[in-house]
């Protein structure tokens, strides 16, 4: 984002409008699937045909930092919440942008609920939280999230975890809670070898 900015100064946001309406008529054209599907391998279509998929998401993210719009609803945050959690119940009851040619990365409707989930997420009322051992335990949890994400699909398609869990079981919540801590014990060590190096922001 900061590119656009720096070479499209007054006009970046113009220009970042115009790169979200492209990247949703290549993602329901099927433009953007099928291109990166005939001309790469699975590996790199599976890297690259995402950029487009995501894309939208972290314009939209942009946007609402440039307009400082978390802030301004504050004080309407409970509503917010509410609005929030009956969107992401619509939604994912009716896939209204359900197409063959977009994947789990992609869609408008996918967009509006991270949207929503961060509303949801950002309006919680965590400051009051007064337990200190709570607190503690949120701040362990959420300590490693680069490492997790990193690390995620590397422990969900190896070997090792496969033999613990099937497919079909990596996909429910115990699958997913297994992952999770795989990664974050790796991420752990990652982190303590680490010291006090810049390395350990690979994790962090």
């Amino acid at each position: 984002m900061a590119i656009f900015v720096l070479f499209f100064r007054e006009k970046y946001l113009l220009i970042l409008n115009f790169w979200l309406a492209f990247s949703y008529i290549l993602q329901y054209s099927g433009l953007n699937y099928n291109f990166f599907l005939i001309h790469y391998d699975s590996h790199y279509s599976a890297t690259y045909s995402r950029f487009f998929n995501t894309f939208p998401n972290s314009i939209c993210g942009f946007f609402l930092a440039a307009y400082n719009i978390p802030s301004k609803l504050k004080f309407y945050k409970n509503k917010i919440i509410i609005i929030s959690l009956i969107i992401l119940a619509i939604i994912s009851k009716y896939q209204f942008d359900k197409c063959l040619f977009i994947n789990k990365y992609g869609g408008i409707r996918l967009n509006f609920a991270s949207i929503c989930l961060f509303f949801i997420f950002y309006y919680l009322p965590c400051d009051k939280i007064k337990s200190k051992i709570l607190v503690n335990f949120l701040n362990i949890i959420t300590d490693y999230t680069a490492g997790i994400y990193f690390l995620h699909y590397i422990i969900k398609s190896g070997y090792i975890i496969r033999f613990f869990l099937d497919k079909k079981k990596l996909r429910t919540v115990s699958g997913s809670i297994y992952v999770y801590l795989i990664s974050f014990i790796i991420s752990f060590f990652i982190d303590k070898s680490c010291g006090n190096t810049k390395l350990k922001h690979l994790v962090k």
